[in-house]
């Protein structure tokens, strides 16, 4: 398996702002870990982008450096996005022990449909990830949850029910909500079956405001 490499800059913070990096093109990155002293750099949004796209997000990689030095080890810790502009405004990469196991966080992805959207519901994912605890070597790219077991509106997938692979635990919760289904209004209730092509997930938000609305009407 070849190596991920995502090229950056070193920066000097004293002679160009943040500002001026972003208008540039260039994301302010720092890099930290137990054993590595803070390191100021800069990276393209474009080329974190096509990091991001090929679905390195959880992997270990290496970082370039302009200077043609390499840091491996190197894991994605925290992306901070500019909700105005919609860019990313900062990232931290973080330098991590190899022989030490480490906490990250991964994507939850549905899979399946649940057989109550026949009848109306709407699949809630309760958290979009979830914090997990292994050796960096065995990180998964996500965790997938099966929602075909939610055959009612009263069944909900828990933390408890989750399947992660060997070598990889979690520590949250068991009892914590994972996803559940938000039961129709009445007046909402489909008269006939009609089939569904995928999975209709709805963020927590989306349900709130569903209830509220049956709760004024």
């Amino acid at each position: 398996m070849s190596e991920i490499i995502l090229q950056v800059k070193t920066r000097e913070i004293e002679k160009e702002s943040n500002s001026d990096l972003r208008n540039r093109g260039f994301i302010p990155a720092v890099l930290y870990g137990p054993e590595t002293e803070n390191l100021n750099l800069s990276v393209s949004e474009k080329e974190l982008d096509s990091f991001l796209k090929s679905g390195h997000r959880t992997k270990p990689f290496v970082l370039k450096l302009d200077s043609s030095k390499s840091i491996d080890n190197v894991l994605l810790h925290e992306l901070q996005r500019d909700s105005l502009r919609g860019k990313f405004s900062s990232v931290d990469f973080y330098q991590f022990d190899a022989s030490k196991k480490i906490k990250v966080s991964i994507p939850i992805v549905l899979q399946g449909k649940a057989p109550t959207q026949d009848f109306g519901g709407v699949v809630v994912l309760n958290m979009n990830e979830i914090e997990i605890e292994c050796l960096p070597v065995n990180i998964p790219n996500s965790v997938l949850v099966d929602v075909s077991v939610l055959s009612d509106f009263d069944a909900t997938i828990y933390v408890k029910d989750l399947k992660f692979p060997v070598g990889v635990s979690c520590h949250i919760d068991s009892q914590t909500s994972v996803v559940s289904v938000s039961e129709p209004l009445k007046d909402e209730i489909p008269s006939s079956v009609a089939p569904v092509e995928a999975a209709v997930v709805a963020p927590v938000e989306a349900a709130a405001a569903e209830d509220k609305s049956g709760k004024s009407s």
